[in-house]
């Protein structure tokens, strides 16, 4: 990687075995030893890099307090104690409602001591949802025995939403007094005594391909996964991790990868109270402008947003890029503008680019079983199998679904006997994915999307919506925030657009036809047919071509499924949801807001 030794990285190799249904991936490595439980890393801190901070978080009074290793592995000492004490066990899970912070990620820990799981649900299920549905599903399933939320006025109403299960709950208050808990001998010895195949959290899935399921995370999940990012990043042992993140920990993404990364190294983890949404970066910029991250995580949407900061802000800038190893995406595809956009301010602020890397892997995966850990042209790569996970590319139709077998993979979901393996007893993800290159496995694996997403024209012509998708949004990226692909069983491919609010308002500004909707003024709709037509004109084929599109107007609903907590578009329940549009999409009447693209001499 441009700038770092190779030994920062593991080398790019790959050991394949084909068959006429299947291509079948192994890292070189063996994964090596690992500590049962991720828990055990913190004691091991604490007496080793004492002082040094853990956790830090900003308070309402722009204050950054944190929490060294050493007082860490103490409060959590108590913690455990305090949880025991409760009658929290297997049976009787710890349930987290809150935003991440010192408290959550202490709680999170002092459970994970004592093999209590841990289950963070998602604070919008609390926070944002009118129905309380997910929540109320969530808690009627695991029946905890205790739940923390931070601030019993914000969740008040979810709080009450629960009353029917009577359920014990604590909010920040409480937290302080269960640290004044004197520590029981009997914390250390059950640590001690964690097993691998022990439960260590419930981490519910986002509800992107479906209702959110509970997926059993042991331990030896959480931990053999660390092992093996130890494995391809072994300059981490070296240099302990410092991260400024918002990503949330009820997703295994902020939550098992992120959060694992730096407490297995000893690193810091500095609390971003930001969001990657209009209105709420505030507190990344400022996070970002006085913390220089080593290596900085996020979602294609996050770089999508702190791009525009980052060229605004010199200061920002400078600060983001001082010590920056590499940037990762995850969590949903980049399109290829991000990371050339990315490419042009590293080279500007470092005179190099900085690596940008990624990595595929679910909930089911602890995450990680496949990442990049070495140069890649472009976005889409999301490299080689981790050590100690085999890829299966098993043929479904004209694609290759991934499937996963290792000691990162769940046994199931929590009060579900659904089998999810394959009769080789690989996990099937509903991804699709294929070689970079089929005559150089080396260069690793393309992801193609959802394999449930794609679907046929009239005519019989396949879309691969996830591949399309990216390329539309790379071209309309001007005007579309967002978009949702429609024309199954249509005679072409349509479009319903999230449009970019602010930009699609300025040009409406500039109209001179005057319009009570900013997303019926011909100025936005003529920016929109240009874009399209420029777009077909490279792209003539029935499987790319866009004949038809218009702008969703009503927000996407997170309690009708439409949108994820995490911002992420659940393409099934739009189409469903929104069926009356999507026909009138396809109409021969009149539709305000509609663009139709006549194809080039009809």
């Amino acid at each position: 990687m441009l700038g770092y030794a190779k030994s920062d990285f593991a080398a790019p190799l790959v050991s394949c075995r084909r068959t006429d249904s299947a291509v079948y991936l192994d890292s070189p490595q063996s994964l090596k030893e690992h500590s049962p439980s991720i828990s055990h890393y913190l004691s091991r801190w604490s007496e080793e890099k004492g002082e040094q901070p853990f956790l830090t978080e900003l308070r309402s009074n722009e204050e950054r307090i944190s929490v060294n290793y050493k007082d860490a592995y103490k409060q959590c000492l108590s913690l455990a104690t305090a949880l025991l004490h409760r009658g929290l066990c297997r049976r009787k899970p710890l349930a987290i409602l809150s935003e991440n912070s010192i408290a959550h990620g202490l709680l999170s820990l002092a459970a994970q001591m004592v093999n209590i799981p841990v289950v963070p649900i998602s604070p919008a299920y609390s926070l944002l949802s009118k129905n309380f549905e997910a929540l109320l599903s969530i808690t009627g399933q695991i029946q905890p025995g205790l739940v923390y939320a931070a601030c019993p006025i914000r969740y008040g109403p979810a709080l009450e939403a629960l009353s029917e299960f009577k359920i014990q709950s604590i909010s920040h208050d409480q937290f302080t007094e269960l640290l004044k808990t004197s520590p029981s001998p009997e914390v250390r010895a059950t640590n001690e005594a964690i097993a691998k195949t022990d439960l260590a959290k419930i981490l519910f899935t986002s509800g992107s391909t479906g209702k959110p399921k509970g997926v059993l995370n042991s331990h030896g999940m959480l931990s053999s996964n660390q092992q093996a990012i130890t494995q391809i990043w072994p300059f981490l042992e070296r240099e302990a991790p410092v991260i400024v993140d918002w990503l949330p920990w009820h997703h295994t993404f902020g939550g098992n990868h992120n959060f694992n990364l730096v407490l297995r190294h000893g690193g810091t983890l500095h609390i971003d109270g930001g969001k990657p949404a209009p209105g709420l970066m505030a507190p990344s910029v400022k996070a970002l402008t006085e913390i220089s991250p080593t290596v900085y995580f996020n979602v294609p949407q996050g770089f999508a947003m702190l791009i525009p900061e980052l060229k605004a802000n010199p200061v920002l800038r400078a600060s983001f890029f001082a010590r920056l190893r590499f940037m990762f995406y995850a969590g949903a595809s980049l399109p290829q503008h991000l990371w050339e956009e990315l490419d042009a301010l590293a080279l500007a602020e470092r005179g190099q680019k900085i690596p940008f890397v990624s990595a595929w892997g679910s909930t089911e995966t602890a995450p990680l079983a496949t990442a990049v850990h070495y140069p890649i042209p472009k976005a889409g790569i999301i490299g080689l199998p981790a050590p100690g996970t085999t890829i299966k590319l098993a043929a479904v139709g004209t694609k290759y679904e991934i499937r996963v077998k290792g000691p990162n993979v769940t046994e199931g979901y929590w009060q579900n006997s659904k089998s999810i393996f394959d009769e080789e007893g690989f996990y099937c993800s509903g991804d699709a994915g294929r070689l970079a290159d089929f005559d150089n496995p080396n260069l690793g694996i393309l992801f193609e999307g959802r394999l449930a997403e794609d679907f046929k024209l009239l005519s019989g012509t396949w879309v691969r919506v996830g591949k399309l998708r990216l390329a539309l949004l790379s071209k309309l990226s001007v005007l579309a925030q967002d978009l949702v692909i429609t024309g199954s069983g249509r005679g072409e491919i349509g479009l319903l657009i999230v449009p970019k609010i602010q930009a699609c308002q300025k040009l409406a500004e500039n109209d001179p036809v005057d319009t009570q909707d900013y997303l019926d003024s011909p100025t936005v709709l003529d920016a929109l047919c240009d874009s399209l037509a420029r777009y077909n004109k490279d792209h003539s084929s029935n499987s790319l071509r866009v004949g038809r599109a218009c702008f969703l107007r009503n927000a996407l609903s997170m309690d009708a499924g439409e949108l994820t907590d995490k911002g992420s578009i659940n393409q099934t329940a739009v189409l469903d949801k929104r069926k009356a549009l999507v026909e009138a999409l396809y109409s021969e009447y009149k539709m305000p807001g509609r663009v139709i693209l006549e194809r080039r001499g009809s």
